[in-house]
């Protein structure tokens, strides 16, 4: 069985996929902050940051669901916007 397949018995969906390894899920959502909460994840990475509309709300809604020990990692190629100001303000969310 490879890494990344369904575990026996698991639900194959679109935008979720379960490795049978370590028993972990790796969820995809939509942008804007309504779809990052009601989830307690244990890490959430947000692709091209800078370019999301709602990024500073979901950012808001993500941290207390991440908690004291969940990873945030925010990924982005150069523009404008709160995710510059964060980069180099060194601001916490």
């Amino acid at each position: 069985m490879r890494n990344w397949q369904p575990l026996a018995g698991g639900k194959k969906t679109f935008c979720s996929m379960r490795f049978a390894r370590n028993r972990s899920r790796l969820q995809a959502i939509p942008e804007g902050p309504d779809h990052a909460r009601g989830s307690t994840p244990t890490g959430a990475l947000v692709d091209e940051a800078a370019f999301q509309a709602f990024v500073e709300k979901t950012l808001a809604a993500l941290v207390p669901a991440l908690g004291l020990h969940g990873r945030l990692t925010l990924v982005s190629s150069a523009a404008p916007s709160y995710m510059e100001m964060l980069a180099f303000q060194k601001t916490h969310v």
